[in-house]
């Protein structure tokens, strides 16, 4: 348990903290998870606008963002699942 919060906190510190750095200054930082849609709840809260003012290209990035970070979670449990099957891990549930 200790490892997990040592550990753990520090990466979870590291994208936490990518999240206030404002798109315009780094926009390659759009395609991390959350990133987007932070800097779309930022434009909406300090700059005023609405949802109707922001381009169909943020709306389609921050929904492929979502679907891609979505699958590549979902590859990634499976093939650890398909490894803790082969290794027996998974016979007791």
């Amino acid at each position: 348990m200790y490892h997990s919060i040592v550990y753990g906190s520090s990466g979870n510190a590291f994208f936490s903290g990518l999240v206030f750095v404002p798109l315009s200054t780094a926009p390659f930082l759009a395609f991390l998870p959350i990133v987007k849609g932070v800097d779309l709840i930022r434009a909406t809260m300090i700059d005023g606008l609405s949802l109707a003012d922001f381009t169909a290209f943020d709306y389609f990035s921050l929904f492929f963002n979502a679907i891609f970070y979505f699958l590549l979670g979902l590859i990634f449990f499976l093939y650890c699942e398909r490894i803790a099957m082969k290794k027996g891990l998974l016979a007791h549930y």
